[in-house]
């Protein structure tokens, strides 16, 4: 065995040149510039269109929620909001542990028990939050539009965080 891996050895190395290197047709300069070009107009193609769908989709993230203006008005609480805030506490603690989301059913369960005439305190406050609402949102629409037209009453917020992608 020894005998044949060393002849042949011999034969590669007592063969010309030519018969080492098989013969590969070289194309010319300007074929191999052309498909250069192909394949780089290709990518700048591929890299602009993904480019492209990124700026949109931020765009659309980014149109969402508008700026805040700190010195708007809050709109009030509805009745059952205020039933909510009195009997929160005493429930949570009557109960011990509970979660938030069982709390919360506790409290729309309560309300639902309750009688026309027993949430009728909870509406009068109701609706003397919202006519309240209603004098100091005018009082902020006029003194909005006293403001020079060059100045911008909203707050610049920061761009949204982009979700998390999940991981497999």
């Amino acid at each position: 065995m020894s005998k044949s891996k060393s002849s042949s050895s011999k034969d590669a190395k007592d063969a010309p040149d030519s018969a080492k290197v098989p013969k590969v047709k070289l194309e010319p300069r300007e074929a191999y510039d052309a498909a250069i070009e192909k394949a780089h107009a290709r990518l700048q193609k591929d890299v602009t269109h993904a480019t492209d769908k990124l700026v949109k989709a931020l765009q659309r993230r980014s149109r969402h929620k508008p700026a805040v203006d700190p010195n708007k008005p809050k709109s009030p609480m509805t009745a059952f909001f205020l039933f909510r805030k009195q009997h929160h506490q005493s429930i949570k603690d009557s109960c011990g542990k509970l979660s938030m989301p069982d709390i919360a059913k506790k409290i729309g369960l309560k309300w639902k028990a309750l009688t026309d005439e027993e949430k009728e305190p909870y509406n009068v406050e109701a609706q003397k939050a919202r006519a309240q609402y209603k004098l100091d949102l005018a009082e902020y629409e006029k003194t909005k539009a006293i403001k020079p037209a060059g100045e911008d009453v909203s707050i610049p917020t920061s761009p949204p965080k982009a979700k998390r992608q999940k991981t497999k």
